[in-house]
């Protein structure tokens, strides 16, 4: 019968990995005293390296789910795949560009809607035959 530090070194880890892995139940004494058989540590040791591979980490509920986590990695590539797909259809704009663009028309309707009143009030003044100066007073204060 060996100790952990036999253990230690025979499966190439520190002692406090094999602490670690006694503390988790994955290495067990064979007499409950603190002695090791080195062949059922080795093939526990083994068992847990395939079962941590196999993204199963028996014991460690700290461990990373590797199944999950490729499960996350594939609908985040996915997602990713489908905007550029959306962006490469037109079904999808750039924001700056339309913030941009939707600036752009809103200055042009409010400059045009600010300079109507300059614009109009000479014509209907002409048609109608009335004074250009009221005229353009009454409709600047309705347009401002």
């Amino acid at each position: 019968m060996t100790t952990q530090k036999q253990v230690a070194a025979h499966l190439d880890l520190s002692q406090a990995a094999v602490s670690q892995l006694v503390a988790s139940s994955i290495l067990k004494p064979t007499n409950g005293r603190g002695s090791y058989s080195l062949d059922e540590c080795r093939v526990a040791y083994i068992r847990h390296l395939r079962e941590v591979a196999a993204g199963r980490s028996a014991g460690d509920p700290d461990a990373p789910n590797l199944v999950l986590e490729r499960g996350r990695l594939a609908r985040a590539q996915a997602v990713s795949q489908e905007r550029k797909n959306r962006e490469a259809d037109g079904e999808l704009i750039d924001m700056q560009q339309a913030e941009s663009l939707f600036f752009e028309v809103s200055r042009t309707t409010r400059d045009a809607w600010l300079n109507w009143p300059s614009r109009i009030s000479p014509l209907i003044a002409a048609t109608i035959g009335t004074p250009f100066d009221p005229l353009f007073a009454a409709l600047n204060v309705s347009v401002v």
